[in-house]
């Protein structure tokens, strides 16, 4: 996932002053403003939706799954760390998170 790019480009976005998606639709401000406005709106649900997923496993590796799912690392390096649980339980909660992902996104 590209979670770490998402939260960085809202970073760079939100140095430009808030504007309201009514004033975009309006048509009362350029477009290169209204391209930031997309692209932060875009930003803000796609970090949202996966923070909301984590919320919603309610697992305690999901700290772990998050971790993994926005850096790509994989199972064995957490094993290395000592996460507590096996592979199968592993990738049980991955495959989850992912069930709740899609649904959040529909």
């Amino acid at each position: 996932m590209q979670y770490p790019e998402w939260i960085e480009g809202l970073k760079e976005i939100s140095l430009y002053p808030e504007v309201r998606e009514s004033e975009v639709r309006t048509g009362s401000i350029k477009s290169d403003v209204e391209r930031l406005v997309e692209k932060r709106a875009s930003y803000k649900q796609k970090t949202y939706i996966l923070e909301q997923a984590i919320k919603e496993l309610n697992d305690p590796i999901g700290c772990y799954l998050f971790d993994s799912v926005t850096t790509g690392r994989t199972f064995p390096y957490y094993e290395a760390k000592g996460i507590g649980c096996g592979r199968d339980y592993w990738y049980d909660r991955y495959r989850k998170l992912f069930y709740i992902l899609d649904k959040l996104r529909e």
